[in-house]
């Protein structure tokens, strides 16, 4: 913990007690934030991600394309078909937030006004909310689909519903 002393000439000198992190210790933990998985073959997603990823606290969210074998390797709690349902969030700690709550939850990391999401935890709107993101998820392809499906990815999800 860092404490504030006055000294005779104004200035404020920091004092540190043992327990306080290091410098290099805070650099590193700030370095370290969420994991965003997102379907990288869907182009509303990678949008989407990315928008979420500009919104968020800077460096507090790294976006992962799940569809990478390797990514999704390196997260053994999350299964390939929860990624296909929703967007995941995994915090440092483990926790994992799936769909519009890991949007809530990456939002939430601005502070200040963007804690406004909060009220996504108001009963009945959550609900309300989730029904409409799983919508979009089992339709992002179809509604992604217009300006930028150039593989064939798209045709292949298409097909199979």
């Amino acid at each position: 913990m860092a404490l504030w002393r006055h000294s005779p000439s104004g200035y404020s000198a920091r004092v540190t007690t043992p327990d306080a992190p290091s410098r290099s210790e805070r650099a590193s933990s700030a370095a370290v934030g969420a994991v965003l998985l997102y379907d990288g073959d869907c182009r509303l997603c990678q949008a989407a991600s990315l928008r979420l990823e500009h919104w968020a606290r800077r460096g507090s969210i790294a976006r992962r394309d799940f569809q990478d074998p390797a990514v999704l390797a390196q997260y053994p709690q999350v299964s390939y078909e929860r990624c296909m349902r929703e967007l995941l969030l995994i915090t440092p700690d483990g926790r994992v937030f799936g769909g519009l709550q890991a949007v809530v939850e990456a939002l939430d990391t601005r502070g200040g006004a963007w804690r406004l999401v909060r009220v996504y935890y108001w009963p009945g709107l959550r609900a309300l909310a989730d029904g409409v993101y799983a919508w979009i998820a089992r339709n992002r392809y179809r509604l992604g689909r217009a300006p930028a499906c150039d593989d064939s990815a798209c045709a292949l999800h298409l097909r199979r519903r």
